[in-house]
């Protein structure tokens, strides 16, 4: 009789350990697919406070001129071509016709033209919204009397105004690189300085 009870007993140990193997295996099972299921929880990340870097190869707008500095006759020198003046500030090289380079080395021209016709006014400032070689325009600003033209990447401006029958340009330009803003920062005062000579 001791050998079947034995039977018996092995039996039921055989029988709980596959048993406890399906449960192992049952346990692990489920454990990895609920792992698999679940969306992971990331830790917050603060939130950043500046705006992102802007790309540096974008922009062929100007950019942002800088408060105007006003021209005086203790920071500023008269340049004339015979037919128009305007005021550009100490450091500016006049080779005495209105024409020369700025004080950071950018050229600078003024010139005064004459109006014959009514439609002469119309095709002069055409001409200051026409692009030239190697020159791009960024934005053009038109009243009635005058037309700004502001060259991409801060590489200068020209402007044309009508005074009666005359009409004044000046054109800053830089070949390559942009200008400064603290040249630019003169742009305005130069700007509002330009008229025709006056005759005495």
């Amino acid at each position: 009789m001791l050998l079947p009870s034995l039977a018996v007993r092995l039996a039921r140990v055989v029988q709980w350990a596959v048993m406890a193997l399906f449960f192992s295996i049952a346990v692990v099972a489920c454990s990895t697919g609920d792992d698999e299921g679940e969306t992971p929880t990331s830790t917050p990340q603060p939130r950043s406070t500046s705006a992102p870097a802007e790309p540096t190869d974008a922009p062929t707008s100007t950019s942002e001129v800088p408060a105007t500095i006003a021209l005086t006759d203790a920071n500023a020198q008269i340049v004339t071509d015979g037919v128009c003046t305007a005021l550009v500030p100490d450091g500016w090289v006049d080779d005495g016709t209105g024409r020369g380079t700025t004080s950071g080395g950018h050229r600078f021209v003024l010139f005064g033209g004459r109006l014959t016709t009514s439609t002469s006014w119309a095709t002069a400032i055409n001409v200051v919204a026409t692009p030239t070689s190697g020159r791009t325009i960024a934005s053009v600003e038109r009243s009635d009397d005058s037309i700004l033209a502001l060259f991409a990447d801060d590489r200068g401006f020209e402007y044309r105004e009508r005074f009666d029958s005359t009409y004044c340009d000046l054109t800053v330009s830089s070949a390559g690189k942009a200008i400064s803003p603290e040249e630019r920062a003169f742009w305005d005062a130069i700007i509002g300085s330009i008229g025709p000579v006056k005759s005495e």
